[in-house]
């Protein structure tokens, strides 16, 4: 009969399995922590890259005798390829209390429009951008903003090829006017336009 082996225990088939299964809980237990810090940097990266605004860049300033127009842009901070916010601002003559009306952002970090800040009368004033429109008609002291994109829920631009974004408005003194929207093709075809009867308070496609 062979002697048993010295120095050497025997495992049943169980307990090796059971030592098996707490070797791989040894693991896991170590690979905790590597998985909370990388989850950890996750939520940070996510607010560390996340586009913020950051220094101004270019100012534009417009007035007439009751209002002052302002356009204000600064450089969007980000990871990749940035951008640029613009934020216009509207105070009364002989004050420097400003107004936000809107801010909108933009890809592309394009000089200020200063056109697309104007007036129609010492009351009425408009200013546009992007895929939005505000008007006041009462010299700053309220203002409407009008959003294509919400437009577009009702008015679904694309049927007409037409993108939600404002190239050029023009408002007359007697509250008519007209908009036009960024044309998705370049075919020379007569696309509809937007018109309003009350300074844009309200839009219809004809």
């Amino acid at each position: 009969m062979r002697a048993p082996d010295k120095g050497r225990t025997k495992f049943a088939p169980e307990s090796r399995i059971l030592v098996g299964r707490l070797g791989e809980l040894n693991k896991m237990k170590r690979l905790v922590p590597t998985i909370i810090i990388l989850v950890a940097f996750g939520f940070s990266a996510c607010g560390l890259f996340k586009p913020k605004m950051g220094n101004i860049v270019e100012t534009w300033q417009a007035e007439n005798q009751n209002l002052k127009l302002r356009i204000v842009m600064r450089q969007e901070r980000c990871f990749a390829v940035c951008g640029a916010y613009y934020t216009f601002l509207s105070a009364p003559v002989g004050s420097d209390s400003w107004r936000e009306i809107f801010t909108a952002h933009h890809d592309d970090p394009n000089p200020i429009p200063r056109e697309n800040l104007r007036f129609v009368n010492p009351q009425i004033g408009y200013v546009f951008f992007g895929s939005k429109y505000a008007v006041t008609t009462d010299a700053g002291k309220s203002w409407m903003v009008w959003d294509a994109w919400d437009a577009n829920k009702s008015m679904q631009f694309e049927k007409y090829k037409l993108y939600p974004a404002v190239v050029d408005v023009s408002v007359e003194s007697d509250g008519r006017g007209r908009m036009r929207l960024y044309s998705i093709t370049d075919k020379a075809t007569n696309k509809p336009e937007l018109q309003t009867a009350d300074y844009g308070r309200s839009w219809q496609l004809k």
